[in-house]
């Protein structure tokens, strides 16, 4: 009995570290996209930018927003404006948001963050 108890303990230690192995998370080189403001209000104007962006290797957006603009509607449009992806966002409460565009097929896109009906920011990207 004792063999077998010792015997199940090492098999589970080898099982549980090869699996912690495989669960580490890839990690994927992003770059900066520029935002463009679309009727910038006032404070917008300056160098400062309340959301940035970033689009990793696989294809998938990361948006970081530096100031409470209270719900935003994120939306991702083809090249024909057809909306593929649409997300609302409390900056109340959310600073970060990760949007899953590598799963929209090959192209070109344009993704707004619309604060206000006429005040958004937008930018090009492609997959």
């Amino acid at each position: 009995m004792k063999k077998h108890f010792i015997l199940l303990f090492v098999t589970f230690l080898s099982v549980n570290s090869f699996s912690s192995s495989l669960t580490l998370d890839v990690i994927y080189n992003e770059r900066f996209l520029n935002l463009f403001a679309e009727n910038p209000m006032p404070q917008a104007r300056s160098t400062f930018q309340p959301i940035e962006l970033y689009i990793d290797d696989e294809g998938d957006l990361r948006a970081q927003f530096n100031k409470d603009q209270g719900e935003i509607l994120i939306r991702i449009t083809d090249n024909t404006n057809t909306p593929m992806y649409e997300s609302i966002v409390n900056t109340s409460f959310e600073k970060e948001t990760y949007i899953p565009a590598s799963t929209l097929p090959a192209g070109t896109y344009t993704i707004y963050f619309i604060i206000e009906e006429d005040y958004y920011w937008y930018a090009e990207f492609d997959l």
